[in-house]
């Protein structure tokens, strides 16, 4: 059944649409609710990557909406959460990500790799570290990255460089890429980064641990725990892959897919939020490790990209700059009128984005197919940006129709959602559900 929006403006500062009429049962929150007491795969531990869509999200929806053999598309993957969820149901998962760490670690979390091959990789590995010594020239052929010696004592920057010059020995390219995904999940550990925070920080509290002495990092044993908990994780999964688990992810936006990606069946996708997190620098330290981030050109060119992103020069905000969909031009106006121009353009280039994504969902989505989105309201200065309300209007224009919009409490703060001094904690969540319906207007 389709939703109608009642589109309306409370007042200048506190402008808000007024909420959608839902209706009083909702049969996919029911069932989603259902979902979530169900024990979760050990594989979606393999990264502490911030902002990890809740597996039960597209667990449900692929029960749902899809049939074994199906085809099921999360086009802002992260670290995979559909795309295995999509593998253990038996149906074929595809990711797309902007991100190459977020392509290399949903890679390492479905590889098709044989166990016992990773784990006399990892033995050739152990042998190899073993025998060798850390270059005393190491420092030369750092990776770039900014204040290398404030994130990373110098012991342990000769132990991570002799780790990635063994991994990157392997002559397996696949074994080469899980073992760099491995790298990258425990490059933090061994980091002065405190790991109670979302962004990288040598905290006061890290600073007293190391003056009393009291933390001991060893690069190798946390490499090789680490290690053998994800190769025997990985086969767990693999195991409850009963017949094949085709996957694939790749690297591109998810307004323009790469050309590999075929029609699917079922999108779950777990969009970036406005004015929430610096997805980015919350993976800063790994990215320029791994050398996806080799210059702060590079990665100021990634976050420019981003959906969402306030990567702005003074230029691009200098005027105020219409989208020609009126429920955002609204908002954007008032921002700017309001001074706050940026965020006018944050806005009106985010919900612009949008709109492109829904047009090429609609594009790549089977007639029949559905889309299930985890999004949030944002809240910009002192403006709410009722992004849930938004969407369905940009979707309905690209021949979507809503079949349900519910809140989704948030149990877990492990990433804070209050990014600054001019935003606040988010609440709920909202799941919206829509299925392909026509060519839209």
């Amino acid at each position: 059944m389709e939703i109608a929006l009642d589109l309306g403006f409370s007042g200048v500062g506190t402008q808000r649409l007024r909420s959608p009429e839902i209706q009083e049962e909702h049969r996919y929150k029911s069932s989603l609710d259902s979902v979530k007491r169900e024990p979760r795969a050990a594989i979606h531990s393999f990264h502490r990557y911030f902002g990890k869509l809740v597996p039960a999200i597209p667990r449900m929806s692929i029960r749902e909406f899809t049939h074994p053999g199906d085809k099921v598309l999360d086009p802002f993957c992260g670290s995979g959460t559909t795309v295995v969820e999509a593998a253990l149901a038996g149906r074929a998962g595809y990711g797309v990500d902007l991100n190459p760490l977020a392509v290399l670690i949903t890679r390492a979390k479905t590889a098709q790799k044989e166990i016992g091959c990773l784990l006399m990789a990892l033995d050739r590995l152990t042998a190899e570290v073993a025998a060798g010594q850390p270059a005393k020239d190491a420092l030369l052929d750092l990776p770039y990255c900014v204040n290398m010696s404030h994130w990373f004592r110098p012991d342990v920057i000769r132990d991570l460089m002799r780790l990635k010059e063994a991994i990157g020995g392997l002559p397996d390219l696949e074994e080469q890429h899980f073992f760099m995904a491995c790298f990258a999940a425990v490059l933090r550990d061994v980091s002065n980064a405190d790991p109670r925070h979302v962004f990288p920080g040598y905290s006061k509290r890290m600073r007293a641990l190391d003056e009393a002495g009291k933390r001991r990092l060893d690069v190798w044993g946390a490499f090789v725990k680490g290690a053998r908990r994800r190769i025997r994780n990985l086969g767990q999964f693999q195991s409850g892959c009963q017949g094949g688990f085709p996957t694939q992810a790749f690297e591109g936006t998810a307004v323009c897919l790469p050309p590999e990606v075929p029609t699917v069946d079922l999108v779950v996708t777990n969009p970036p939020y406005i004015s929430s997190i610096r997805y980015l620098e919350t993976l800063k330290l790994e990215l320029h490790w791994l050398g996806m981030a080799p210059s702060r050109e590079a990665y100021l060119n990634m976050d420019r990209r981003t959906l969402g992103t306030e990567r702005f020069y003074r230029k691009d905000y200098a005027a105020w700059a219409p989208t020609d969909i009126v429920e955002v031009d609204r908002l954007t106006m008032d921002l700017f009128a309001n001074d706050h121009r940026k965020m006018s353009c944050v806005v009106g280039r985010y919900f612009s984005g949008m709109r492109d994504f829904f047009r090429e969902m609609a594009r790549v989505l089977h007639p029949s197919g559905h889309l299930v989105m985890k999004i949030s309201d944002s809240f910009v200065r002192e403006f709410t940006i009722p992004t849930h309300e938004i969407l369905p209007i940009l979707a309905k224009r690209s021949g979507f129709d809503l079949l349900e919009a519910f809140p989704d409490q948030i149990l877990s703060r492990s990433l804070l959602t209050k990014r600054n001094s001019f935003s606040k904690m988010i609440p709920h969540d909202w799941i919206l559900i829509w299925r392909q319906g026509g060519k839209g207007g």
